[in-house]
């Protein structure tokens, strides 16, 4: 990526993070608090992140007490949904805002297997260390890298043997982003790059991973409201599965394994 794309970049999230942060302290007993209420999610984004978080199990095939580490990891909320999971967690964000408050959360929690860096993961490996983590699993961030060959080579690198990675990526053949997303309020995000499942799998045994899977998940958009969860999650059950529907979900999900 050009580095004036990663300055915006960082410069936007840095500003998500301060608008995170707000929320999250705007609340004076943090430990009393579920992680959804903590961050300010609604139901729509509760069942949105444990959608993801469950194919990473599925795919990764993760047990406690591995330690993952976490690519593009904002204020940390994957990391610490996956912490009260029973696993240690390292969180790699280009933000330095989200970096600190994820910190600080992690602090005032009393969280003590949750270890954040601020760091690009196209020169991971010089922040964290190589052949070290059980797994790595990274949302919605990959996407924003015109050729994200060069940051599943550094995923790879920072893998122990046998140790296995889960990517996701916004999927190409699905109408949502070019088709329908402009008729909504929702603005397009910058940098943003749409991909086939054969790039992603061409990616990653590029990078040398073996063992590599990729499935398509998911018709429903965090913003959707809570009374209508269950009719989206009814839905994603059905369209993911059909056969003329089941290659046009939102998100391509890919696992590879480390030699």
């Amino acid at each position: 990526m050009k580095n004036d794309s990663k300055v915006e970049l960082r410069q936007m999230y840095d500003s998500v993070a301060q608008e995170r942060h707000e929320i999250i302290y705007r609340n004076k007993e943090l430990r009393n608090l579920s992680l959804r209420k903590l961050f300010g999610f609604n139901w729509g984004t509760q069942y949105f992140m444990m959608r993801k978080i469950n194919e990473t199990m599925r795919l990764g095939r993760f047990k406690p007490p591995d330690h993952l580490l976490e690519i593009g990891c904002m204020v940390g909320h994957y990391s610490f949904y996956m912490n009260n999971m029973g696993f240690r967690t390292t969180g790699v964000d280009l933000s330095a805002a989200s970096i600190q408050t994820a910190k600080k959360v992690a602090l005032d929690l009393g969280v003590k297997r949750a270890d954040f860096v601020c760091s690009d993961v196209e020169t991971l490996s010089k922040a964290v260390p190589e052949n070290y983590f059980d797994g790595v699993f990274s949302y919605s961030t990959l996407r924003y890298l015109s050729d994200p060959s060069g940051a599943i080579s550094e995923i790879y690198k920072v893998l122990k043997p046998g140790g296995t990675a889960v990517v996701d990526f916004p999927n190409v053949n699905c109408p949502w982003f070019e088709v329908l997303k402009p008729f909504t309020r929702l603005a397009p995000h910058i940098h943003d790059h749409l991909f086939t499942r054969e790039q992603i799998e061409g990616y990653m045994r590029k990078a040398g991973f073996i063992d590599i899977r990729s499935e398509i998940i998911m018709f429903s958009h965090k913003s959707i409201p809570a009374f209508s969860v269950p009719g989206f999650a009814a839905a994603d059950a059905v369209l993911e599965n059909l056969g003329f529907t089941s290659d046009m979900g939102a998100i391509i999900f890919c696992r590879g394994a480390k030699r």
